[in-house]
């Protein structure tokens, strides 16, 4: 009986944990600025967890501090909000297409990660 507790208990702990990982996918079309990085165009996996933001496209990742934020609407399509920038624009929010969503760049820490290939 006590394992059985034991068990749920651990599962009512750890779904609110699993829940806070949200995964979309945008594309971009041209070279955007992300912090200090430049992100490349191509479809890239984005992971929030927290106050960070990965994205990922291929062995590629980039982490950027990163909030999520309710829009004020539903968003039709996801779209990116940019600031002029030299040479690039800089990526300044990603707009989730079918949810009232925002991902909001801050100006935090930000690093690239390479990923080793699996043998």
């Amino acid at each position: 009986m006590r394992t059985i507790l034991a068990v749920t208990l651990c599962l009512l702990i750890a779904i609110p944990v699993f829940a806070a990982v949200e995964k979309h996918k945008v594309t971009i079309r041209q070279p955007y600025a992300l912090q200090d990085k430049v992100l490349e165009p191509g479809t890239y996996k984005v992971v929030i967890e927290g106050d960070q933001a990965k994205l990922m496209k291929g062995k590629r990742e980039v982490i950027a501090t990163a909030k999520v934020e309710k829009g004020d609407r539903k968003y039709s399509y996801t779209g990116l909000l940019s600031k002029s920038g030299d040479p690039t624009p800089k990526l300044e929010a990603i707009l989730i297409g079918g949810t009232d969503l925002r991902v909001v760049f801050g100006e935090g820490e930000q690093k690239e990660v390479a990923k080793k290939e699996a043998k």
